[in-house]
């Protein structure tokens, strides 16, 4: 089962704890910060623990600032809801490529990811199998420079087949789709996503 568009506001306190089940079960929940109750916002602020409180801190402008807390506070809320735990006392470990993984408690089988752009952040929780996610901001970068770094040969001469108008959105979302890949697996950031090659889009 996958939830998608769910709204930011109650969500941290209105979901049912997962049911044990051999099903693999996938949640994606996207989220609009600016959109955000303020109970949600002080709760995710509340539940930070110091390291993430430092690193807070240490951001320059108060929109990376605010993105971070409410993002980590957010999966926080999140990950408790589920395991039906304290979000203060979630521990975290970088797994080898950098990405995150739940460390304690460790009685239930449950993978995560995190990402968020401008305006808004997504999560994906899974039972067992690794997961990951990408949210990007359409437009925010000029895709050109970066085709000859981020497409394979094949999906470079597909975009190139489309019109000028339709490319932007499409490289968007191959680029979106590799990054999904790359967190999911665990690759890290350093690995070539050219490498990596996707097909089957519609025009």
């Amino acid at each position: 089962m996958v939830s998608r568009g769910t709204p930011a506001m109650s969500m941290a306190g209105d979901l049912d704890p997962w049911q044990v089940s051999s099903e693999l079960r996938v949640d994606i929940f996207l989220s609009q910060p600016r959109e955000a109750s303020v109970r949600l916002w002080n709760a995710a602020r509340d539940v930070l623990n110091e390291e993430e409180r430092q690193r807070a801190r240490r951001f320059v402008f108060d929109r990376d600032r605010d993105m971070y807390v409410f993002s980590h506070g957010l999966l926080r809320l999140l990950l408790a809801r589920y395991m039906v735990a304290d979000p203060r006392e979630l521990t975290f470990a970088s797994a080898p490529g950098g990405r995150p993984e739940l460390v304690s408690p460790s009685s239930a089988p449950i993978r995560f990811n995190l990402s968020h752009t401008d305006g808004l952040v997504g999560c994906i929780l899974t039972q067992k199998a690794d997961c990951g996610l990408d949210v990007e901001q359409i437009g925010r970068v000029d895709y050109r420079h970066l085709v000859p770094t981020a497409l394979a040969p094949e999906e470079r001469s597909a975009l190139l087949g489309l019109a000028e108008a339709d490319r932007p959105d499409r490289f968007c979302e191959i680029w979106t789709l590799k990054e999904a890949y790359l967190k999911g697996r665990g690759l890290g950031i350093s690995y070539p996503i050219r490498n990596i090659s996707f097909s089957g889009f519609r025009r």
